[in-house]
């Protein structure tokens, strides 16, 4: 992308020398610069860098996770074991991660663990919080390593007999 918009810019330049002395540039909001061409130097793009760029990318290692994307944006996508996939928006808090199940917990997210849709049903009204991962970033970006808090559920058929959270240690690997 950076290198498109510097070869249109130069294009522009060059366009703009033939024919016009002025090089203007519209933004989206409606701002408009008018630059004089006989008055530019030099150019420099300055490359920023987002507070996520570390951690985009893609990442396994939990149970029924088949991969899980991370944009520089800021926004994940999971995708289960079971095909059916969710995004959400990844959060930085004093350089922990956070990435949190949607909330209320989809259907198919129980059915990725085989448990009966009656269940699943019931459990969804009744389970307080969805999975959260809490993670510490190393390896300049390549491991994410933390904890899982999690719920787990108990059923006799059709039955939902109990649900409970529960903390276990996790670790996805770039």
């Amino acid at each position: 992308m950076k290198r498109i918009c510097v070869i249109l810019i130069v294009l522009l330049l060059l366009i703009g020398t033939l024919s016009a002395k002025n090089l203007i540039i519209n933004f989206k909001d409606g701002t408009q610069v008018i630059y004089n061409l006989e008055d530019i130097n030099y150019l420099f793009f300055e490359e920023r860098t987002s507070k996520f760029s570390t951690v985009a990318g893609e990442w396994t290692g939990d149970k029924g996770v088949q991969k899980v994307y991370i944009n520089s944006n800021g926004v994940y996508s999971v995708q289960l074991n079971n095909g059916y996939s969710w995004s959400g928006s990844v959060k930085l808090d004093n350089g922990m991660l956070i990435i949190e199940t949607p909330y209320p917990i989809p259907i198919e997210y129980f059915l990725n663990y085989n448990i009966p849709i009656e269940v699943a049903k019931e459990a969804r009204q009744s389970v307080p919080r969805p999975d959260r991962w809490l993670f510490n970033i190393y390896s300049n970006g390549k491991v994410l390593r933390g904890q899982k808090e999690t719920f787990y559920l108990t059923w006799s058929g059709n039955d939902l007999t109990s649900t409970s959270s529960k903390t276990r240690n996790s670790e996805w690997l770039k």
